[in-house]
This record gives structure tokens, C-alpha cells and sequence, in this order.
């Protein structure tokens, strides 16, 4: 059983709603009554009960989150960092750029340096950075949900800030055929492969926004060969290897794409909304003032990119 699945126990019996808890923790419903049941089910236990539309706390329940609440009193005194003042820890959610961006920072230190880079998706990042284990978070959001996740997060103690947005863009390898064309459409596509990144249920309410401007152009059906990863790297070999195409995001202006990494836009006949998401950072609020001059210091390398 991971921590976490405890803290988003304890979020739904602050909330005493799913539907809350889960916006909060911006995990879908679904996601959420499954960790509770996993939760459930190992330790034999009911927890919730349901009454008119509203999640109850069974008494067996109580006793748990009881104990529950507990341990994570002292997990979160065990896991209170005590670290050397050069250990720097960062939940990143996958971008060539913002690598890129944390390489320059690593560069600018003098002295002794340790990052740590931890990828994961938007609500881990979430939550390790509220419960102190990572000293900021580096994310990827739809920019119609900013005002949202800013108010979610301010609710958490956290704050966030915009650092750059992205232009959607669909890619191929440098070389590839389609690189000629004026003008690429959709049927142009369906011959070739799609790659595409695998962000599973946990990019739970991002996923559709964030690929809205692809899918809108794009019938994934008519593709007879998608190859869907995990592993950001193994995109590019992918690309190369199987002729495919990339469905991404670039840092704007458009001539920022940075063809380094092995990829190239495509000139489109039917062109894509220009940018519809951005990445950005968020920190706990009343960070003490040296720590928040080293998220402004990595904040700076990341616009300098």
C-alpha cells in the first residue's frame, strides 16, 4: 500500500465527498473510489457508508482513520526533511525544455549541488510538494483550468505560477517525407504511425484537455498502428525507428522548437489551436526565504531556455 493512498483516504474523510476529495486532489471520481475500496479490502475494514446522497463514516471506520491520522502524523515528521542546504528535490512532469531549463540551473551553482528529479504525473507532484518531500513542482496544465487549479491550490496552502506556454505541435523525424509538404492534413497522417505518450488514468482531468486540439483534426481509428509510452526518451528512438508521428507541445514562439531533440514540426493544412496549455510551478506558500530564492533562481533558467 503507497502513503499517498492513505493521505487521499484522509482527504475523503475531511471532505466527506468523493467528488470534492477528488478535485482537490485533481485525481478523477473513479481513481478515487478505487483507492478507497483497495484500501477497504486489504485491511478488511468498511470505512464509508452512504445516506441520502451523502458519504457517512461507519464506527468501524472511525477507529481506523483514527490510527490512520496517526501514522500520518508521524510520517510526516519522519519524512519533515533533513537534508544537506545543496539537496535540491523537484517533481517534474516530462518536457524536453524544462530539462533542458533545470540543466542550465545545475550549471549556474559554483559549489556543491545534489538535484534530485522525480517524474511523475500532476497529482503526485501535488502531493509531494504539499507534504514537503519536494521543494516545488514543475507541471503541465490545460490554461483554461489555470483559475481553477490556482484557487485548488491556494485552498492547500500552495501556490502557482505560470511559467510558459506551449504550442501545440505535431512532429516527425528530420528527413521524413511529409517535411516537404505546404501543407499536411489529416489523411496525409493515417498512413504512418502515431506515438504518443501514455499518461494512464493518472493525468485523470487533464488528459482530454490537453489533446483536445489533436483530437478535433485526428480520428484515432483510422490509425492502424499506435505505439503509446511511459518512458519520455524512448519517444524520439520510436519516432525514428518506425516513421511515425509525434503529437507534442513546444515552447512558444514557434521558433523555439528546438529540432535537438531528434524531431520536427509538420506544416499543417488545417492548422491546430495555437496553445490551449502551459507549464508552471507550484511551491508551498510561506517557504522560508532561501528556499524561495532557489525556486525563483530555477523559475529564471526555465524562462531563459
Amino acid at each position: 500500500m503507497e502513503i499517498r493512498n492513505f493521505q487521499y483516504l484522509l482527504e475523503v474523510y475531511r471532505c466527506r465527498s468523493i467528488s470534492k476529495a477528488a478535485q482537490n486532489l485533481f485525481l478523477s471520481q473513479s481513481q478515487l473510489s478505487r483507492v478507497v475500496r483497495s484500501i477497504e479490502e486489504e485491511f478488511g475494514v468498511t470505512i464509508f457508508g452512504r445516506e441520502a446522497n451523502r458519504i457517512t463514516v461507519t464506527s468501524q471506520g472511525e477507529l481506523f482513520l483514527q490510527r490512520v491520522a496517526k501514522m500520518m502524523e508521524e510520517y510526516d515528521s519522519l519524512s519533515a526533511p533533513i537534508l544537506p542546504e545543496n539537496r535540491i528535490q523537484i517533481a517534474v512532469v516530462k518536457h524536453t525544455t524544462i530539462y533542458r531549463g533545470l540543466a542550465r540551473y545545475a550549471r549556474s551553482i559554483t559549489g556543491p549541488l545534489n538535484l534530485k528529479l522525480y517524474d511523475t504525473q500532476f497529482s503526485d507532484a501535488v502531493t509531494l510538494v504539499k507534504n514537503g518531500e519536494m521543494l516545488m513542482g514543475i507541471v503541465h496544465i490545460p490554461i483554461a483550468r489555470r483559475e481553477m487549479v490556482t484557487q485548488s491550490l491556494a485552498e492547500q496552502g500552495l501556490r502557482y505560477q505560470t511559467l510558459f506556454p506551449l504550442e501545440n505541435v505535431i512532429s516527425v523525424r528530420k528527413g521524413h517525407p511529409l517535411l516537404q509538404w505546404k501543407g499536411v492534413c489529416a489523411e496525409d497522417l493515417y498512413r504512418y504511425p502515431l506515438i504518443i505518450m501514455d499518461t494512464g488514468d493518472e493525468y485523470n482531468i487533464f488528459y482530454d484537455d490537453i489533446y483536445a486540439p489533436f483530437f478535433k483534426i485526428l480520428n484515432l481509428s483510422r490509425i492502424d498502428k499506435k505505439v503509446n509510452f511511459r518512458d519520455f526518451f524512448a519517444l524520439y528512438e520510436f519516432l525514428e525507428q518506425m516513421d511515425g508521428f509525434l503529437l507534442g507541445f513546444a515552447k512558444m514562439p514557434a521558433a523555439s522548437h528546438d529540432p535537438r531533440n531528434g524531431a520536427k514540426p509538420l506544416t499543417l493544412r488545417e492548422p491546430l489551436v495555437h496553445s490551449t496549455s502551459e507549464y508552471g510551478i507550484l511551491c508551498r506558500m510561506g517557504l522560508p526565504e532561501e528556499q524561495m530564492a532557489v525556486v525563483s533562481e530555477i523559475a529564471a533558467a526555465l524562462h531563459a531556455v
